[in-house]
């Protein structure tokens, strides 16, 4: 303070009533002549918000606690020479042996120095495509030195806060279905050149069908009509094939609408064309009719002595429950991504309340922030008229495309007794919030309809305990469910307004009474002290000091001795 600089604090106080609560004081010491005439400021309540940001670090954790449970490996990166990560999952510990922060910008090793040298050159083919979403298939050699094949499935986008394209991706082990790959391959073949041999064929074929059938991955083989001549135990069990004598079952039987779009459009084709497809496909479960998404390889089987086509074989591996865990990963991520931004805007518009000198201008550029944030159509304040017990709007934002409200004169002297369905509501500092449609009041929804209102939220503006007006939130183009978090943040906005005014208020009447004080002392024939006992010096003396006492104002503000010249 002896220095005269402003002070921004967050404190925890202790109420009246024993509660503690966050806020925020703000505050400067006022000089003249050098010396401190009075310190002001205000106390904004912070307890939401604070408790807001708590919510967000909790859901950041347990964002994280997801990725941490999840086997698959999650990144974002940059598209450069060396794949620099700005995050990767901790799974890549257990993918590749090394811990997640060896490559978060490339700290001691890249990404890229853990791909399979063969398969750099078709790595960096794909980073350079300018695809907007990919899955490649490549390896990867772990700490151990060990070769791991996986499938790396991703999307670019551009980042608006680093100014560049990124790559978002999830990479996924199946090293497993790989090896499943070439051993059904290899064992066919061992199969049909053994069958020249009595004894090594028998031995075969049982290693053969105990591959096949005790394989965790779903096995099955259909001729070049579609007829399915071979399930193994996983396959039957997964799709709720139970009936052994269907003898009229086809391959596109197993698929859902969906999938047989792809099985006519894309597999078959590529399957005749080049042997081979790889990709996930939609199947059905023919018990209960649930969908399953599998990691498939569909392939042609040629007897190994003619080189000729004999059976077309597949290997899948269900991974419905990881592509769930991935969409609920995405989910939260948008959730998240939108709650910081929401956030920002939120501090933002409290940055600019607090210097607010007037609530209409500042909540004009308040809607204009956060207008398209919130996923409104509409936004506006209402005041009241507390000794009338009318309401006025002031101030309104509409997207793009909406009719605005503002010149209705039907919003303005409104009669809040006309509108106790939201008024009891927000009187007891509460958020009122409808889908029009199920409004019961005929009045009522045909004034709200009348403004093309399909769901409304209010948030009331309580001061010192009295409802001094509302902000709205109107959705004419869907009827909108307002989110708990999305509410809370509002409300917390709603709160900030209410202190901005109460502060303006405050600061107004301070400035009229500080006014009143001085010209009723200038026009006072006698002489008014005000004496600093502490400080042993004079806070003010009125100008009619001059007249009555024969010396001006500035020899009292400093060291004089009044006592021995002017009194007897």
């Amino acid at each position: 303070f002896k220095k005269g600089r402003s002070f921004d604090i967050e404190v925890r106080i202790i109420t009246f009533k024993n509660n503690e609560r966050w806020v925020r004081a703000l505050g400067q010491a006022e000089y003249e002549n050098g010396r401190c005439k009075r310190l002001y400021g205000t106390f904004q309540d912070i307890n939401e918000q604070v408790k807001l940001v708590q919510i967000i670090k909790d859901k950041e954790l347990q964002y994280r606690s997801l990725l941490s449970n999840i086997s698959s490996v999650t990144f974002r990166c940059a598209i450069d020479d060396r794949w620099t990560m700005i995050f990767i999952s901790d799974a890549i510990e257990q993918l590749s042996g090394y811990p997640a922060e060896d490559f978060i910008l490339n700290k001691n090793r890249s990404y890229f120095d853990l791909v399979f040298a063969e398969d750099r050159s078709f790595v960096a083919a794909n980073a350079d495509d300018n695809a907007q979403e990919y899955d490649i298939e490549y390896r990867i050699v772990n700490k151990s030195n060990e070769i791991v094949w996986i499938i790396e499935k991703g999307r670019r986008y551009y980042d608006e806060i680093e100014k560049r394209v990124m790559l978002d991706g999830i990479i996924s082990n199946i090293t497993e279905r790989k090896h499943a790959e070439i051993a059904l391959v290899k064992s066919y073949e061992e199969l049909k050149n053994t069958q020249k041999q009595l004894i090594s064929t028998q031995l075969e074929q049982e290693k053969f069908v105990s591959l096949v059938k005790y394989s965790g991955a779903m096995i099955g083989m259909a001729d070049f009509s579609g007829k399915v001549i071979f399930l193994n135990e996983k396959a039957k069990h997964t799709l709720g094939y139970y009936n052994n004598a269907d003898e009229n079952l086809i391959t596109r039987d197993f698929f859902t609408d969906k999938g047989k779009l792809s099985l006519d459009d894309a597999i078959i084709p590529t399957v005749y064309e080049k042997g081979i497809w790889q990709g996930e496909q939609e199947l059905i479960n023919l018990h209960n009719n649930e969908t399953i998404i599998t990691d498939s390889t569909i392939f042609i089987i040629r007897d190994p002595q003619n080189k000729k086509p004999v059976a077309i074989a597949t290997i899948q591996i269900d991974i419905t429950e990881r592509k769930k865990a991935e969409a609920k990963l995405i989910e939260n991520q948008k959730e998240l991504l939108y709650k910081s931004e929401l956030l920002a805007v939120v501090a933002s518009c409290t940055e600019r309340l607090l210097i607010s000198t007037n609530i209409e201008e500042t909540l004009s550029e308040i809607f204009n922030l956060i207008g398209d944030t919130i996923g409104a159509d509409r936004i506006y304040y209402f005041e009241n008229d507390i000794a009338k017990n009318l309401t006025s709007q002031k101030t309104e934002w509409v997207k793009e495309g909406i009719i605005p409200q503002i010149n209705n004169p039907d919003l303005q002297n409104l009669p809040l007794e006309n509108f106790v369905f939201f008024t009891e509501v927000l009187l007891q500092n509460k958020v009122f919030k409808k889908i029009i449609s199920e409004i019961q009041e005929p009045e009522v929804l045909e004034f709200l309809s009348s403004q093309g209102i399909l769901s409304i939220i209010l948030f009331p503006i309580i001061i010192k305990d009295k409802f001094f007006g509302f902000i709205g939130f109107d959705d004419c183009t869907h009827e909108q469910i307002w989110s708990d978090d999305k509410i809370n943040i509002l409300f917390s906005l709603s709160t900030n307004v209410a202190n901005a005014i109460e502060r303006i208020n405050n600061e107004r009447i301070i400035r009229e009474s500080e006014a009143n004080f001085r010209q009723l002392n200038e026009t006072l024939e006698d002489v008014f002290l005000l004496f600093d006992i502490a400080q042993n010096s004079y806070i003010y003396v009125s100008p009619s000091c001059k007249k009555v006492l024969g010396t001006d104002q500035s020899y009292f503000y400093h060291p004089n001795t009044f006592i021995s010249d002017l009194i007897f």
